[in-house]
This record gives structure tokens, sequence and C-alpha cells, in this order.
């Protein structure tokens, strides 16, 4: 029986990410995507490397991709979520050594907090979740590398690496090295991650090899002269410990209610697929690795801004929770109960399919919306009549001198613009969004 409930579990995930990556086609530029864009037309590529750095943040990877990707134009907007679903899940099966692994790419999209900015929109797609398929790639290098095993003790061979080991000393370096330089929340994850790795391992060279390179990628994103620019915008909070605490209770929270089906998935199947495979070690580095990520990235963050982090920054510390899921899984012996879990999981990813595929007309009318502003705006309009937001981002305000329209300026060339059509509420970000100033 167990045999053909793990393939029905990996089918029906397999589709659920399908109608993520079919949503994604309905993806256009949004918000943060025309700054990116805008400031890439106008300056050139390298010249735009520099701007964000001394204006804005230090997140030197994510402005090197991103561009990198915009300067293919701006359909790579649809393409890009579903290279990335499909990317994922080839390395998460890689890490896993089953097609199982797809379970643990739909339990990290379907149980984030905001599925849409983290990992469709395009800059939320680069900051957050492209960090968590590096950082799955990272873990498939190493237990390829057997690093599951007891260390065998000091080889007697000597000479030059072999090219393999050079090739596995290069990904300890620069994985870590983008992770770190995509956004602050996906680096300080990533330095407990290879910090516990270090502690709770037995062979600690990697991580301590990444953990060094993580580092040094987060302290050029710290030294940023941009980011006294974002904290003028948004000054530290009076009581950072406080506060972190207490969004760390409900981000924790937000996972049991949230994505407890999701984890259980993932706990289930890696009882399933994996038993006994972790020992009590391991578990523990899982359990601090869960706690540990939100509660760092909570507490930078309201010393850094004053603010809670973002829904769609939680995609990132979600994966680290679904990674220690899976560890306390594979603690477990094969027993009935799992196999039982794991069906009652099928009713999930069915449920995301049918979700997925009613939002489609809601996504193409949004879709239509933004091409058809887009037609405006290339036309030399100043004035339109399209939302003000839309998926929470804020397109076009009402004041022409708003951060939003000053992008748009940018982008399509224009003096000014500003809409008369109706706002939805949407909060400003200062962890992304451009301060109001002109260059």
């Amino acid at each position: 029986m167990r045999r053909p409930l793990l393939v029905l579990l990996t089918a029906t995930c397999a589709a659920a990410l399908a109608t993520y990556a079919w949503l994604g086609v309905y993806v256009r530029y949004e918000a943060d995507d025309f700054c990116s864009a805008g400031v890439l037309r106008e300056d050139g590529f390298w010249r735009a490397q520099l701007f964000w750095y001394a204006n804005w943040s230090g997140r030197w990877a994510f402005t090197l991709i991103v561009t990198a990707l915009q300067t293919l134009g701006p359909h790579i907007t649809m393409i890009a979520p579903a290279v990335l679903i499909a990317v994922w899940c080839f390395v998460a099966m890689r890490s896993l050594r089953t097609a199982a692994g797809i379970a643990v790419v739909y339990a990290t999209i379907d149980g984030a907090p905001e599925f849409y900015q983290s990992t469709l929109w395009l800059t939320g797609l680069v900051t957050y979740a492209l960090p968590c398929v590096l950082l799955t790639a990272w873990c498939a290098a190493w237990l390829k590398r057997g690093e599951w095993r007891p260390s065998p003790g000091p080889s007697l061979r000597s000479g030059p690496p072999s090219p393999r080991s050079r090739g596995e000393g290069l990904i300890d370096i620069l994985v870590p090295l983008l992770v770190s330089g995509l956004s602050e929340t996906s680096a300080i994850c990533s330095i407990i991650f290879f910090a516990l790795g270090a502690v709770f391992t037995q062979r600690r060279r990697p991580f301590l090899i990444a953990l060094l390179s993580a580092v040094v990628s987060l302290a050029v994103v710290a030294f940023a002269p941009g980011n006294a620019v974002r904290q003028r915008v948004s000054p530290p909070h009076l009581s950072p410990i406080a506060a972190a605490a207490a969004a760390t209770y409900v981000d924790l929270g937000g996972e049991v209610v949230r994505s407890g089906p999701q984890l259980l998935l993932v706990l289930a199947l890696a009882a399933l697929l994996m038993p006994r495979r972790a020992n009590r070690r391991l578990v523990v580095f899982a359990v601090l690795l869960a706690v540990a990520c939100p509660l760092a990235c909570e507490l930078v963050s309201y010393l850094a801004v004053g603010l809670k982090l973002p829904d769609r920054a939680l995609i990132v510390t979600h994966f680290f929770t679904v990674v220690a899921a899976a560890i306390i899984g594979a603690s477990f012996d094969r027993k009935p109960l799992f196999t039982a879990l794991a069906a009652l999981a099928l009713i999930m990813p069915v449920v995301t399919v049918v979700q997925n595929i009613r939002a489609v007309p809601r996504e193409r009318a949004i879709a239509k919306v933004l091409d058809d502003l887009d037609a405006e705006l290339r036309g030399g309009a100043t004035v339109v009549t399209a939302p003000q937001s839309l998926h929470g981002n804020l397109i076009i305000s009402a004041n022409p001198h708003s951060w939003s329209n000053w992008c748009l300026g940018k982008y399509y060339n224009l003096p000014t613009a500003r809409s008369t059509g109706r706002l939805v509420k949407t909060p400003q970000d200062p962890l992304v969004h451009p301060a109001e100033r002109p260059r």
C-alpha cells in the first residue's frame, strides 16, 4: 500500500505545483519591478548595481540577478515562476533521492503566508524563493557526499584534491555567498543553519566554509551606504527584543495553524521513506532551527527598520520549518500511523489544485488590467484609471510624486503619471520600496 500512496502523493503535489506555474503565466511587472527595470533602462546594467547599493539596499546578489533577468525583457515574469518551480523540484528530488522531494517544494510554497509575492512576483521570487532553491541544492550536494554517515576517519590519500572535491568546495563558497546577498532574511537563516550544522554534524568542514562565506556576504549587505537611507525612512524599534519575541510567537503559531497539514505531509513522508535516519542530535538541530530562524530574523528586522518581517519574507523561515519537519519525521520508525497521515494529506494538494484553477480567471483579468496600463503608459498617457494597487503591491498612485510613480516615470520615460482608480489598502514596506526622493 505504501508504494501506490507515495506515487499518488507525488503526482498530486506535482499537479498542485503545475497550477502555481500556470498562475505564473499571468504575472506582469508590479511595484519594485518597475524600479529595478527603470534604473536599468536609464543607467545600464553596471551603474544600476552601484545605484541600488549606494541609494537603497545592499542586496548585491538580488540586484545582480534581477537586473540580469530584466535585460531579457518584461516577458521573463511569465516564465520565471515555472522555471523556478521546475528547478526546485529537480534539486529537491536529488536531495531526497526520491520523487517525493516534490512534496517538500509543494509544502514550502503552499504553506507560505503570501505565495504570490514570495514565488510568483519577480522581485519576491528572486529575493525570497530563490534562496530556498539554492539552499536545497546545497543540501543535495551535502547529502551526496555522505554527510549523514559517520566520519570514516582521516584518509591516507595524498596529493592535490580531485576535480570533484574542488567542485564541492566551490559550492560551499558560492551558494552561501549568493543566498546571503539576496536578502537579509535568507542571510540570517542560512548563517543559523550552517552554524547549527557545524555543531550537530560529524563532518564540520562544509558547514564551516559555508558559514564563513555567508557571513562575508552578509557583511557586504550590512555595510551598504543605502541602508542608511532605509533607516531614515523607518527607524529602529524602541523595544526590539519584546517586539521580536511577540512576532516570533505569531510566526510559529502560523506554522501550526496555517501550514500544519503541509508540515504533517512532509513529516509522514520522511518517516515512510527515511525511517531512523535521524538521531536525537539531529532532532535537537531541527527544533533549534525552526525556532531560531524566525526569532533572529524578526529581531534584526526590528533593529534595522522597526517593522515586523513582511509576509513574503516568511517563506524563508517556513522553508527551514519544512526542513525541520523532514528531519523529525526521519527520526521515527515506519509505522501505520504515518501511512494514515500521508493518505489523509492527499486532500491538501487536491484542494490546492481546485483553488488555483478557480483563481485563473481572476489572475487573467488582473493581467489584462496591467497590459492595458502598460499600453497606455507606452502611448504617453500621464493620467490613467487603473487600480492603484494589485496583489498587495502599489502599482501607480494618485500622487504623482509617489515612489511608485517615480519608478514608472523611469521605466516609461515619462515626466509624471498618476491614477484616478481606486486604492486597495497597501502596506508601505520600506524593506523593499525606494524612498520618495528625486535623483
